[in-house]
């Protein structure tokens, strides 16, 4: 059986070794979703920013970056409790849709927020 090498990014290219790896985003994050969006041309990433205490959209154009400022598609100051925040993965067109849970009233939410180019 032939084992697989796992890549990793160091934003110049990949490696199989694990200490290559550079960060694409600052943390502290959570609850990452990172899609192709076909609209865009892009990858999204969105996350709980628990520092901001918003939900955040990022784009780029390549996995390795380089990645956008931070677009805040939901505030916890609208949304008390947010957390867990994944993207649907049946989003098409400018259509956003992504999950996302409050502690109170706990529960999950389906979002859709609009994307433009």
């Amino acid at each position: 059986m032939r084992r697989r090498r796992r890549r990793r990014g160091d934003g110049r290219g990949w490696s199989p070794r694990e200490q290559a790896a550079a960060p694409i985003a600052n943390g502290p994050i959570s609850e990452v979703s990172v899609p192709w969006n076909a609209y865009l041309g892009k990858w999204l990433m969105l996350y709980l920013d628990e520092e901001r205490g918003a939900v955040v959209l990022w784009t780029a154009k390549s996995l390795t970056g380089s990645w956008s400022p931070a677009q805040i598609v939901a505030r916890g100051t609208d949304y008390p409790g947010l957390y867990g925040t994944y993207l649907h993965p049946w989003s098409t067109g400018s259509d956003l849709y992504f999950t996302m849970s409050q502690w109170d009233p706990y529960n999950v939410f389906l979002m859709r927020t609009k994307l433009t180019r």
